[in-house]
Formats: structure tokens, C-alpha cells, sequence
């Protein structure tokens, strides 16, 4: 697009907005103009929990150069509801004409599972989902296992993410299984995970439209540079961001920003992804406790492709993976780590500095940060930039504090350290007035379980339990 196209969209709604751009890549002589925007009208219509309803993802300035994109406003709490309010439709509207019946299984860091839960099983597609079940916040879990639906089926795993999502591209690939689903059940497997390209695409949309909603705000003109800042884990909200500058929005560079599982951070900056010598280690950040990250692969792929000296994209990025498989290690060449450093910085926080910006910044600002939020705002403080104050820095808020209150508690106060889910958000959502309460949270603290299954890591019982929660469902 344009900047006179992308200035078209300057006075247009976030739901206008997404129509304009997601009709861009989505062919009308696949989906009508008309049932594209309808499903945008139904996806966005439950946000504004933070206050506003009108307001899906708002940009607010938080200090100096530093601004704020919320991606917290939608049902469940976090920048995952913005995609899986919409995919879900997309999904199941393409299932309708392929005359297939499908099973969504899911591996969750935390806000996945959550969002896969509210957004497919309200349109009934069945759907399953599994977390590290001592990975996850209690509010996390909470949102997990108190989902009513039918059409719903949650399981703690006794492993970390790393395993749950090899676990679910391993189902995949496993023929056999798929055989027997088919022909027992007559169910096909699919993803939620942004390796589904569908809830990658969404995303694209929130990235844009902040850029748009700063030109409103008249903080740059269109057309000025505006810098990012994801915390990243498996690398899908920082890509989204990518692929809005591809459409042209001007981005300039991208910093990763991680916890203590800093691979990623590590990978920018040196070119060479290695887990040798790594374990996962749990933070106060779990949604980013991620050693193993999806979407490099199409990041490289998009590096590959840009890349005149690359006959062959995918032979590169094959090669990568299969020696991240066997090795644990891949290195980048000399001209791919050339391109990837130009567009990418990286760093990370200790769980120290992670609680002392929440602290900080609560006391400057009045605004309260969860902790991967802050992880993002420690990194960009932590090296600034030349040319800041003429150069926005746009950061993803990608959750709300209230799904980590028993750790932002222990932080700024508020509430005693020992209170229920319930007491500690009632007490945060009066001692904090930036950003506001989110309402459905309090209504999840106080509802009772009813997903208490567990299984160890082990993929026979994951089979298991899919051919139960089928049985059950069919």
C-alpha cells in the first residue's frame, strides 16, 4: 500500500481499518467483502474491558518517546484475543465450504489457550488445549480450566511449552493418527498457534493501525520512521510487525525483547540459535518462556527470499532446522545475519530488573505494567536510541497486570501478598488506575474448575485424550 492509501485509513475505525487491510490478502472470490466484515463486526464487539468498548487496541503515551500499544482490551486479556476472535471465523468458514469437521489442538505458554478456548469454542469447533501446568500463572490456569463449553477440553502437562508445542506439530505429522481420526471420528487436526498462518494475518492489522492512531495523535507524519518493541517468545507479534512494514508502514528497526530465556534476543544480535547448554527456566514473564520459536522459520524464509544469493529459500531454512534438530545449534550466513542485523536489536531483563521497571515506572507514571510488558520497557531503557526523541518507540503491551497480580503484588503492593486471585485484583484494580480494571478477569477468578485432567509428558497420553475428548463430543 501506498501512503496515500495507508492515508485513506487515517479517520477510519480499527474494525474499517481491518476490513481495508485483511481485504488486501484475504481474495474476495475466496470470502465476500460483505462476510468479511461482518466477521470483524462479531470478532471486535466484545472488547473494551478496560473501559471504552469502542477501543480495540488503543495506543497511549507513556513517557518521553515511549508509547503503548494495548493489546489487552479483548475477553480474555491478552494481544492473543485480537487474532483469535477473528481466525476462529475465518476458520470456520473455511471449514464450512470444505465440508470437513475439524479438531483445534492447541499448546499454550499461558494467553493462547485462554483465547483458543473463548474464540473457537464459541463457534463451536471442538478444541484442545495444553499447558505446562506449573508454567502458567493462577489466573492463566483459572481462564484455562473454568471454560464451560462442551466443546472444550483443557489438560496440564507435566512438562514446559517447548515440549507441549513439539508435541502438537509431532501429532501433525503423525499419519497413522491422522488416519484413525478420520476414519473413527471423522475429524481432521488443526492449529490455533501462530504455525496457523490465520492467526498470524490478524495481527498484521493492531500493528498498522497503532502506526495510524500515532499520526492521529500528531506525534509523527505520515511517512516518519516509528521504532518496535515486542517481548517476544515464539517470535509471531514481532513478525506481524514485519509484515506491515512488507505493506508499508514505516518501521524502522524491531528489538526483541526477552526474559532470562533469551534465545531470541541472542539470535538477533550474533546470528546463531543455540540450545545447547540451555534449559527453559520459569519467570514471572511465562508467556515467554519459550526456548524453541516458530516463527523464525518464517522470518529466515522472508530473509531467504529477499536475498538474490538465496536460489532456494527453503533448502536454507531446511537446512537450519534440521541442524537445530540434530545439533541444537544453527548459524546464520555472513549476508542473512547482514540483513536480519539491520532491521533487528535485541536484549533481555533478569527477573530483578523485570519487577524493578514495573515498580519504576508505576511510581513515575501511574501506569501499571505487567511483567512482560515491562520485560520490553526494561530493554529499550536499557539502550537508548540517538535519535529518540525525533523517533518514537511503540511497545507492546501484550497482556493485562491483572493476569499476573499475585507476582505484581509482591512488586508495587497494593494488596497482601497472600490474598485470593479475587481480593488481590478488587484491590489492584483501586490502588492502580492506569490501565483500568479488566472486567472479565474478575469474573473468571470466581469461577470453579472444571478441566482438572493432567498427563505427564508423553505423547501416547496426549492420544489418548484426544480420542477420549472426541468420544465425548461426537
Amino acid at each position: 500500500m501506498t501512503l496515500g492509501e495507508w492515508a485513506t485509513l487515517l479517520p477510519l475505525s480499527y474494525q474499517e481499518r481491518a476490513v481495508e487491510i485483511l481485504s488486501r490478502w484475504i481474495s474476495p472470490d475466496e470470502l465476500s467483502r460483505a462476510e468479511l466484515t461482518q466477521m470483524v463486526a462479531d470478532a471486535y464487539c466484545g472488547f473494551g474491558h478496560c473501559g471504552d468498548p469502542d477501543v480495540v487496541a488503543p495506543v497511549v503515551h507513556l513517557e518521553g518517546s515511549h508509547y503503548i500499544l494495548e493489546l489487552f482490551n479483548g475477553p480474555t486479556a491478552s494481544f492473543k484475543d485480537l487474532a483469535l476472535q477473528l481466525t476462529p471465523r475465518l476458520f470456520d468458514r473455511a471449514a464450512q465450504e470444505a465440508d470437513t469437521k475439524y479438531m483445534i489442538i492447541v499448546a499454550t505458554s499461558g494467553d493462547t489457550g485462554s483465547a483458543a478456548l473463548e474464540g473457537f469454542g464459541n463457534v463451536g469447533i471442538n478444541t484442545m488445549v495444553l499447558y505446562p501446568k506449573s508454567g502458567v500463572s493462577d489466573i492463566q490456569r483459572a481462564q484455562m480450566t473454568s471454560t464451560p463449553l462442551d466443546s472444550t477440553h483443557t489438560i496440564g502437562v507435566d512438562g514446559d511449552f517447548d515440549w507441549c508445542q513439539t508435541c502438537v506439530k509431532t501429532l501433525f505429522n503423525d499419519a497413522e493418527l491422522a488416519a484413525e481420526l478420520e476414519s473413527e471420528f471423522g475429524v481432521t487436526l488443526s492449529a490455533a498457534n501462530s504455525i496457523n498462518w490465520g492467526r498470524l494475518l490478524p495481527q498484521v492489522v493492531y500493528h498498522s493501525s497503532a502506526y495510524l492512531d500515532l499520526v492521529n495523535q500528531g506525534v509523527v507524519q505520515l511517512g516518519e520512521p516509528v521504532d518496535v518493541c515486542v517481548p517476544c517468545g515464539n517470535f509471531g507479534n514481532i513478525l506481524a510487525a514485519v509484515y506491515a512494514k512488507a505493506m508499508g508502514v514505516p518501521f524502522r528497526d524491531f528489538t526483541v525483547a526477552a526474559n532470562k530465556n533469551n534465545v531470541l534476543s541472542d539470535f538477533v544480535m550474533t546470528g546463531k540459535y543455540d540450545l545447547r547448554k540451555r534449559e527453559l527456566l520459569k519467570t514471572i514473564s511465562p508467556s515467554i518462556d519459550i526456548l524453541i520459536s516458530s516463527n523464525i522459520e518464517r522470518m529466515l524464509h522472508l530473509l531467504c527470499a529477499k536475498n538474490p544469493e538465496m536460489a532456494d529459500a527453503g533448502a536454507e531454512v531446511d537446512r537450519c532446522f534440521k541442524q537445530l534438530k540434530t545439533e541444537g545449534y544453527f548459524e546464520l550466513s555472513p549476508a542473512l545475519f547482514e540483513m536480519l542485523n539491520k532491521e533487528f536489536s535485541g536484549g533481555w531483563a533478569t527477573e530483578e530488573q523485570c519487577g524493578a521497571t514495573i515498580k519504576a515506572v508505576f511510581e513515575r507514571t501511574g501506569y501499571l505494567l505487567d511483567p512482560h510488558t515491562a520485560v520490553a520497557k526494561h530493554v529499550v531503557d536499557s539502550a537508548p536510541r540517538a535519535d529518540e526523541a525525533d523517533v518514537p518507540m511503540l511497545i507492546s503491551s501484550t497482556a493485562h497486570y491483572g493476569k499476573f497480580a499475585s507476582d505484581v503484588v509482591q512488586i508495587v503492593g497494593g494488596s497482601e501478598v497472600d490474598a485470593s486471585p479475587a481480593k488481590m485484583l478488587d484491590d489492584l484494580g483501586k490502588f492502580a488506575k492506569l490501565p483500568r480494571p479488566h472486567r472479565q478477569l474478575l469474573d473468571v477468578v470466581n469461577r470453579d474448575p472444571l478441566h482438572k485432567v493432567t498427563v505427564g509428558a508423553n505423547l501416547s497420553e496426549v492420544k489418548a485424550e484426544i480420542k477420549a475428548f472426541l468420544a465425548r463430543t461426537r
